[in-house]
């Protein structure tokens, strides 16, 4: 870390300036709050800035949510995952968001070497191009594991899955000017820096993953200097025609539980100007007509950049912007200071170092959220079918219908997790199941686990529905529910999106008693 970045930081607990405590070889160890004393370890150089309390249930479900996906991800071939259609309209997406990057950067100003925070910046690869340019950057992300495994320049891959005798070779580049900036892992609802301490702040593909927008966005702006420029890239947005669940039933991360918001565009206007920010520029990068007028199609596909200019939908272009969906940049100037108060950091729930991505810090997190969730109303019965059902926090989907049997039902996917609670002298779990042993000839099996403790193992022979009980001795009143299953191909007409995934059993039922 440069000496400049050390006297802008704050405390995410007390906004207080942080004094270094060092080792006995003189290197940074730690960082402490300058008014509680509070600890914040600094590993590879990278600060952990976090302070996890009372207000990051959601926070921490999204954490658990990316290890899920990993869970789902790991030795699944992807001809397994998705159709060849949809793998290529995720590689489009990535292009036309690349592209969408480059027009904002070809608009900035970087003659005067400006000070930049990318916030929410993952893998640092826009880190890189605005280093690239000039910049001095702070690149900051919930999850150090992102921080510190930043993607290759050059080819957009993580560097572990570069060839050997290429990774150490990409590593150091981005270690060496015109690439190196800082890093320092920080949620964006709470960023560690001093007010007005930034001449740009830069996200892509961050708005629209964040538990409170307005928040966020004033802590943003916060951070930023009066005459300074904010840049969001690549944000999806919903016509105001359409409700949100729409797009989110489409969307992989969404289904495992990853915060996955599609906004309207007047809530982003709205948080951006609450926040002090104006001449607020909207950059299409796709606009199509909403889904009740149009029939919905994949907001992702990518159409080459324009000023409000349709790519797909031409009979749309008399609708007003509010009424169709899609893809834009927002790009503002603050030209006020407003306060962003908070409310005061709670007792700290995890050791910062426990958010680095490392899934052997799981049942940590999961214990932390357990606690978080003991304050909020849970059934010990889940019926899933409902639209929505918050106890369902992650690797379920809802098709249209399945038959035969009931119909008000959901699929897992290879790893899915469900919240209950235990009623006093609740002894056992039952969940009614189907699998899919008469459509691939083998019998659906797999594994339950509550709280991370696995109670009993499942084998459904046919595709009849079938009541699965398991005797549970819960230590604790909040039961965190995983069905595990080994890998079913079901076909389209069971998922009614396109894709063939790779999917468990199909639950109707789940109940504590």
């Amino acid at each position: 870390m440069r000496d400049w970045l050390f006297e802008i930081l704050r405390s995410p607990c007390c906004r207080e300036a942080m004094r270094t405590e060092r080792a006995g070889n003189g290197a940074a160890q730690s960082l402490v709050c300058g008014r509680c004393d509070l600890q914040y370890p600094m590993t590879q150089d990278v600060p952990a800035l976090i302070h996890v309390d009372h207000t990051w249930l959601q926070q921490l479900s999204e954490l658990a949510a990316h290890h899920l996906h990993a869970a789902v991800s790991t030795g699944v071939e992807q001809d397994d995952l998705s159709s060849g259609a949809r793998r290529e309209a995720d590689e489009q997406w990535i292009d036309g968001l690349a592209r969408a990057v480059g027009r904002v950067l070809e608009e900035l100003d970087f003659s005067h070497s400006p000070l930049v925070c990318d916030v929410g910046a993952g893998g640092c690869l826009t880190s890189a191009l605005l280093a690239e340019r000039g910049a001095r950057v702070v690149a900051t992300d919930m999850q150090r594991g992102f921080l510190c495994n930043p993607l290759d320049i050059e080819t957009g891959r993580p560097l572990d899955a570069l060839p050997d005798d290429k990774r150490e070779l990409a590593r150091q580049r981005l270690n060496r000017p015109p690439y190196r900036c800082d890093k320092v892992q920080a949620a964006a609802e709470r960023l560690p820096f001093a007010d007005r301490s930034f001449d740009i702040v830069f996200c892509r593909a961050t708005l629209h993953h964040l538990r409170d927008l307005r928040q966020a966005v004033n802590e943003m702006s916060r951070i930023l200097r009066v005459g300074g420029m904010f840049v969001a890239c690549g944000e999806p947005f919903r016509s105001l025609l359409d409700s949100e669940g729409a797009y989110q039933q489409k969307q992989f991360d969404f289904l495992v539980g990853v915060n996955e918001h599609f906004p309207t565009l007047p809530t982003y206007l709205t948080a951006l100007r609450g926040a002090g920010l104006g001449h607020i520029r909207v950059q299409s990068l796709h606009v199509m007509r909403s889904a009740r007028l149009a029939g919905f199609a994949e907001w992702m596909a990518p159409g080459s950049p324009s000023e409000f200019e349709h790519t797909e939908f031409p009979p749309s272009r008399t609708l007003p912007l509010w009424l169709r969906a899609g893809g834009v940049n927002l790009v503002a100037t603050k030209h006020r200071h407003v306060a962003s108060p908070r409310a005061p950091a709670g007792p700290r729930l995890l050791d910062p170092c426990t958010l680095d991505g490392d899934r052997e810090h799981l049942p940590e997190i999961r214990r932390a959220l357990r606690r978080l969730k003991r304050g909020h109303r849970l059934p010990s019965l889940i019926h899933t079918g409902p639209a929505r059902v918050p106890a369902l926090s992650g690797g379920w989907h809802r098709p249209a219908g399945i038959a035969p049997g009931p119909k008000r039902a959901r699929f897992t996917l290879p790893a899915a997790v469900c919240t209950l609670r235990a009623p006093p002298g609740a002894a056992h779990l039952l969940i009614e199941g189907r699998g899919f042993a008469h459509l691939t000839g083998q019998p659906t099996q797999g594994q339950v686990l509550v709280n991370d403790v696995p109670v009993g193992d499942f084998s459904l022979e046919d595709g009849q529905w079938t009541w699965l009980h398991f005797a549970v001795a819960p230590a604790e009143v909040i039961l965190d529910v995983e069905i595990r299953t080994e890998r079913a191909f079901v076909p389209d007409r069971y998922l009614n999106n396109g894709d063939r995934r790779s999917l468990g059993i199909a639950v109707s039922c789940i109940a504590v008693e």
